[in-house]
């Protein structure tokens, strides 16, 4: 006798079905997912028989099994054949099961095949997204950390807003506000023209539970770049945990690239102008495994209706090293404008000493006693960065007084 035939594929977001042709049974593996060596999935059998006991959607089961246990198979199989009133030797449940949870423990178990680095495709990576001045990595995921009220939650509508425009398929995943309020501020910032490719989805669980549907609405919308509001949120733990944020990171893996909302300790970020850099609160995994990581810092005006951030990258993995952003916001009932500021005149005390060291040396070579009294900064922080900067941003020079001085490397001449 030969074999049923049988149809196994992927379901968009992630998981797989297997439909018997001739018996036109269907059963959907969704939320796939290893516990203890285990792999377990929510498995939906389909069936289109009419003397069957079924719900609405033709659905004859619908619960949790672990793909791993044949006791757990076997009981599954036998509650089928109970709803379905078929005995074995008419309909052979437990093969049923057998073959599908077989074949997806055999498609778990692919994995990318390596090959030799040169043997790459030469095409590169994808070029970083430039968004106001911000430099987005659409290959990996970026953070966006402040305390709160320092309009993080603006800039990443304001950056997903500019994708849709340019016609990017986009997507805000928000565990904090409403789809109301956001839609608002998109009216104030880009106008009530209707923006098809920026979509919104209101998530209520961790991302590590949410993941499967989410996908799935990224499949299905093909979007290609998603806003998180924000990671404290959308945890499953304490951020302090390293297996917590080992996990929300696997999640984003499974996810296009993202912009990711992210707070400050609870004291605000202590930097020290030379070296240190604003993280994220919580387990350093969270920017370890970040491709870029930015700051946001607000700066008071004098109206109140009128608030200047400045955006400066903490971490960079690749290409060019970015300059910090300033934006200026001014609302008004109706619309939030928008234009964009010099960082370093309106936030000079608040960037990190390189910037401020590059933007001095504009007017000419100065001493590193000279540097440290205009920047009101220590001569050892000042002598730590210059270093740091030696030969990529900065190079010695002699004097016509015979004293060595710093000059920026595009004002060398040749």
């Amino acid at each position: 006798m030969s074999s049923p035939r049988s149809l196994f594929v992927k379901l968009p977001g992630g998981g797989y079905a297997l439909t018997r042709l001739e018996e036109v049974v269907r059963r959907e593996f969704r939320y796939v997912r290893r516990e203890h060596h285990q792999l377990f999935a929510e498995v939906d059998v389909l069936c289109d028989w009419e003397s069957i006991q079924k719900d609405d959607q033709g659905s004859l089961s619908c619960a949790d099994l672990n793909l791993s246990s044949q006791p757990a198979r076997l009981g599954r199989a036998k509650y089928c054949a109970e709803r379905s009133r078929s005995k074995p030797e008419t309909f052979d449940w437990i093969g049923l099961f057998d073959d599908g949870c077989r074949k997806v423990i055999q498609a778990e178990r692919e994995t990318a095949e390596g090959l030799v680095l040169d043997d790459a495709p030469d095409d590169g990576p994808p070029q970083d997204l430039d968004v106001y001045g911000l430099s987005l990595p659409l290959d990996g995921s970026s953070y966006l950390v402040a305390d709160g009220d320092k309009l993080k939650s603006l800039i990443v509508l304001l950056a997903l807003g500019e994708m849709a425009k340019r016609g990017l398929s986009v997507a805000l995943l928000d565990w904090e506000w409403t789809a109301a309020r956001h839609k608002a501020r998109k009216r104030k910032l880009f106008g009530t023209e209707r923006l098809d490719t920026l979509r919104y989805m209101r998530c209520r669980n961790p991302i590590t539970h949410e993941l499967d549907h989410i996908r799935r609405f990224c499949d299905e919308h093909a979007v290609q770049y998603v806003g998180i509001d924000s990671v404290g949120a959308a945890v499953d733990g304490k951020l302090v945990d390293d297996d917590v944020a080992r996990a929300f990171n696997r999640a984003l893996d499974q996810l296009p690239p993202a912009l990711v909302v992210a707070h400050v300790p609870k004291n605000g970020p202590a930097r020290d102008p030379g070296s240190a850099v604003v993280k994220p609160f919580g387990s350093t995994f969270f920017a370890n495994y970040a491709r870029m990581v930015w700051s946001v810092t607000k700066q008071a005006t004098a109206e109140a209706h009128v608030v200047a951030v400045v955006i400066n990258s903490e971490k960079q993995n690749d290409g060019a090293r970015v300059k910090p952003v300033g934006l200026e916001f001014t609302f008004t009932p109706d619309q939030i404008h928008l234009r964009r500021v010099d960082p370093v005149e309106t936030f000079a005390d608040r960037l990190p000493l390189q910037a401020r060291l590059t933007h001095l040396l504009k007017a000419g070579p100065l001493t590193l006693a000279a540097m440290a009294t205009a920047l009101d900064a220590k001569v050892d922080s000042v002598t730590k960065s210059v270093q740091r900067g030696k030969g990529k941003v900065v190079t010695k020079v002699l004097g016509p007084d015979g004293i060595d001085r710093w000059a920026l490397l595009e004002r060398r001449i040749a």
